[in-house]
């Protein structure tokens, strides 16, 4: 059974390295797969380059914590040495 959270509106940080001579389209597409395969809304937020350095931020919807979990497996599955940060999306409107 899954473990619901409701929908929860979250921003996954991404960081990881990669070659110098992969294209930031594939980066961005090789990102943007493996979230689309576990949740339905994903909105690119942020996305740094620097040397041979990937920062992105997503602002991602999810429903049970199952969805979190299958997309850091797949995401260190897929790219190595990654790290992760989930951060909770509070009421941020009087901001």
């Amino acid at each position: 059974m899954a473990r619901s959270l409701q929908e929860q509106g979250l921003f996954l940080s991404i960081s990881y390295s990669v070659e110098e001579t992969t294209s930031r389209e594939t980066i961005l597409s090789d990102l943007k797969n493996i979230l689309t395969n576990h949740v339905l809304r994903v909105d690119l937020s942020r996305l740094d380059f620097s040397n041979s350095k990937v920062d992105a931020l997503f602002f991602i919807n999810v429903h049970t914590a199952e969805e979190l979990d299958s997309i850091i497996f797949d995401l260190n599955k897929k790219f190595h040495q990654v790290q992760v940060s989930i951060l909770e999306q509070n009421d941020i409107s009087g901001l």
